[in-house]
């Protein structure tokens, strides 16, 4: 009697993505992807559906040893053998989106690194500029391990100007050293995903698409059902104004506890350089005298951990769950959010 070989699944054990945002709004997306690779199938595929104005474009791949993968013209054809497709990859249109595919090749451990262009994923609303997008959504095969990076081009994103929150997963959020950083404290579960939200001050971006309304809007749906609260986020930064013309962008950090995401003294050296460039003289004053009153009280450290489900109430020792700089992220919410529909192996 012939004896039966187990087939090896496949796995994604670790998913790495970097995101450079541009100028202009538009941001070269890569993804290194470490899997093992089993018997069957023949492509691995990301799905994206809710786009809108968010175009796909200049799709690359290569493999662990350098290998750049032949990307096709035309509409990527599914149904082709392992080794059709082997170091080819290409875009495959969809019903209310598009597939970006590639052949897996060989079984064993393998890297993929998928890089690609979203043009329009800053937008720029009334009030801030902003974007709130799912960067990877668990299909067949859930990643073990994820983090993801956003970055500026040329620049850094830091404190005050910048705020950013994350949903479908549980993990840490961080913005430090010019640059936001996410990352999953635990492997992602079937049905979960990984949705950022971003928020910029003016001036950072010169978004080339228009978003409809303000993005406190797009933050209001995003935080329902999620452990984030826009009470308190319009508490902390939008209702309360300390003196006379100081931006609401200065109140970040009163009574933050928790993880030294961003140091006082980051804080402080990124928002001078702001005020020093714009001549807010008095905001400068307020924000020394805010500076030294929060060092004296040991807070100021911007956002603090927080535990699942910890958004339910709405006193002052949950402000780090609206704080948009740093914390846990939310395994709940992210509504409105563009893209996502899956990704894996087939």
């Amino acid at each position: 009697m012939a004896t039966l070989i187990p087939t090896i699944a496949h796995s994604l054990i670790y998913l790495d993505v970097d995101v450079c945002l541009h100028q202009d709004g538009s941001a070269r997306v890569t993804e290194k992807r470490t899997c093992m690779i089993g018997d069957e199938g023949t492509e691995g595929f990301i799905t994206m559906l809710n786009m809108g104005n968010i175009g796909i474009c200049n799709l690359k791949v290569k493999d662990e040893q350098g290998v750049e993968f032949v990307c096709e013209e035309g509409n990527w054809n599914t149904n082709r053998s392992r080794r059709e497709k082997t170091c080819r990859c290409g875009i495959h249109q969809i019903n209310g989106g598009v597939e970006l595919c590639w052949g897996i090749g060989n079984a064993g451990m393998r890297t993929y690194e998928i890089s690609y262009t979203l043009t329009n994923l800053v937008k720029a609303y009334t009030d801030y500029d902003g974007f709130n997008h799912s960067f990877y959504e668990v299909d067949n095969t859930p990643a073990q391990a994820a983090s993801l990076t956003i970055r500026l081009e040329g620049g850094s994103l830091h404190i005050p100007t910048s705020r950013v929150w994350a949903f479908g997963f549980t993990g840490k959020v961080m913005l430090a050293n010019g640059q936001m950083s996410v990352a999953a404290s635990e492997p992602l579960k079937e049905g979960g995903s990984m949705i950022v939200m971003c928020q910029f001050d003016k001036g950072i971006f010169t978004p080339a698409a228009n978003g409809e309304g303000e993005f406190a809007e797009v933050r209001h749906k995003a935080f329902e059902g999620s452990d984030y609260q826009e009470e308190l986020y319009r508490e902390r930064y939008e209702d309360s104004i300390p003196l006379s013309g100081t931006p609401t962008s200065l109140l970040g950090g009163y009574g933050f506890t928790g993880e030294n995401n961003a140091s006082s003294g980051e804080q402080a050296s990124a928002t001078l350089s702001d005020l020093m460039d714009k001549g807010w003289f008095i905001g400068l004053i307020a924000y020394i005298i805010f500076i030294a009153y929060m060092m004296f009280k040991g807070n100021g450290r911007g956002g603090g951990s927080s535990s699942y489900g910890g958004g339910g109430s709405s006193s002052r020792s949950a402000s780090n769950r609206s704080s948009g700089w740093g914390g846990s992220s939310s395994s709940r919410g992210g509504r409105g959010h563009s893209g996502g529909g899956g990704s894996g192996f087939r």
